[in-house]
């Protein structure tokens, strides 16, 4: 589980530009974004994701009830996550307390271990780079499209998102 917040400003990634002919990266002016709030179940590929004007406890105990809502049958829901303050907040204890729902915390400064890193960086790949998105309302309908249909992205994804983790040795 992690947050995204991704900017309505063009990220260029790459581009081939021919020596001496101008070209123009067009921009947007403002600082709008969204804020998403996600979880992926790294067996299924399955994704709660969650809009949010701001990710706080409450919005990380409205995502943990939607993923108590997808898996009604299972025990404990175990949840890997960063150290993000809003996951310790008060509030968020107090929900999970009452809750079958289990926040596994990863080391500080390891955001290499949260699968979900990957999953944002897939994200960003498909939506934002070297893309222009006129207005807001067209850059927040493409980011909801690619949350809202997974299926379309399964083999990519499958790749990425692996427990196989290199040890190096100190």
């Amino acid at each position: 589980m992690d947050g995204v917040h991704p900017q309505h400003n063009p990220v260029m990634a790459c581009g081939w530009i021919k020596r001496g002919v101008e070209f123009t990266i067009q921009s947007n002016t403002g600082r709008q974004r969204l804020n998403v709030n996600g979880a992926v179940n790294i067996d299924s590929l399955d994704t709660v994701c969650r809009f949010y004007d701001t990710i706080n406890g409450e919005a990380t105990i409205d995502l943990c009830k939607a993923i108590e809502e997808r898996y009604p049958k299972a025990g404990t829901i175990y949840i890997i996550c960063d150290n993000a303050r809003y996951y310790r907040s008060k509030a968020v204890r107090q929900f999970l307390e009452m809750s079958r729902i289990e926040l596994v915390f990863l080391p500080p400064y390891a955001p290499n271990l949260n699968l979900i890193e990957r999953y944002w960086r897939y994200f960003k790949k498909e939506i934002l780079y070297d893309q222009y998105y006129e207005t807001f309302k067209e850059f927040k309908i493409a980011c909801e499209t690619f949350f809202s249909e997974p299926e379309k992205h399964v083999d990519n994804l499958r790749s990425l998102l692996t427990e196989n983790f290199q040890i190096i040795g100190a």
